[in-house]
């Protein structure tokens, strides 16, 4: 299956550099194109292990917005809609907008961490513009 090599081989490239992929990276890059990514996210109240994991087992993501001289902010992704950004060349480097209450926040993806078994994404961090 062409999509789980290619998650695969994304740990071992740098920042989804087409460049820096080998074989099965570059045809899956050649087959997808940039488009604007935003997220509806809900915002959660507490942080920390605890709280990660309980967002978790609602079938969330868990993730940050911090930087800007302003205070960080926690909140959880929904997964299908982050699989989906994912999967798009150049996710790191892109401009992503955040909807959280009504409230939209330019940032960009800083870190994914992604699960050692099953690659899903355990939690991300995004760094506001």
């Amino acid at each position: 299956d062409l999509h789980t090599a290619y998650r695969r081989q994304r740990q071992m490239c740098i920042r989804d550099s087409p460049w820096r992929c080998t074989g099965i990276c570059l045809i899956y890059l050649r087959n997808t194109k940039m488009a604007d990514i935003t997220f509806d996210a809900k915002l959660r109240e507490k942080a920390g292990k605890g709280a990660a994991r309980a967002c978790r087992r609602e079938g969330r993501v868990p993730a940050v917005i911090y930087g800007g001289n302003k205070e960080a902010l926690m909140i959880s992704l929904d997964p299908v809609q982050l699989e989906k950004a994912l999967d798009m060349v150049g996710f790191y480097d892109a401009d992503i907008e955040i909807n959280v209450d009504g409230k939209k926040h330019k940032v960009v993806c800083q870190d994914v961490q992604f699960h050692p078994v099953s690659d899903m994404p355990l939690h991300v961090d995004f760094l506001r513009k």
